[in-house]
């Protein structure tokens, strides 16, 4: 694992927001996959996802320029039981993705590696 933030109004957001860590593993599925994620609307989706827990703490990165401030830990994420079932699939497929291609910013650099668990 390494530190992840999200760039927000060109300033370091070092914490887990949902629709940061979602909307942008939906982003990459999109550009990777030829298949298509099973949701009409992944906007409604993405803004559907609640940070359920998170314990994080934050580091800071010196990369070649500048420095970022960025959080490392664990955080769990959920969808109200009431929304459909597929929800849930997607919610665990993308955070299993997200080994893949890492999330947040400054990815190619080594931030934002992560993994997804069950």
């Amino acid at each position: 694992k390494s530190p992840t933030c999200f760039i927000e109004n060109k300033k370091s957001l070092p914490l887990p927001v949902p629709r940061f860590v979602f909307g942008y593993l939906a982003n990459q599925w999109q550009m990777a996959s030829p298949v298509a994620l099973p949701i009409e609307d992944l906007q409604h989706f993405v803004e559907s996802i609640q940070l359920a827990h998170a314990r994080i703490d934050t580091r800071q990165v010196e990369l070649k320029k500048y420095r970022r401030v960025g959080f490392i830990g664990t955080a769990r994420f959920a969808v109200h039981p009431a929304l459909p079932y597929l929800y849930r699939q997607v919610l665990h497929l993308l955070a299993h993705f997200a080994f893949y291609c890492g999330v947040g910013s400054h990815t190619t650099m080594g931030m934002g590696q992560c993994r997804g668990t069950r």
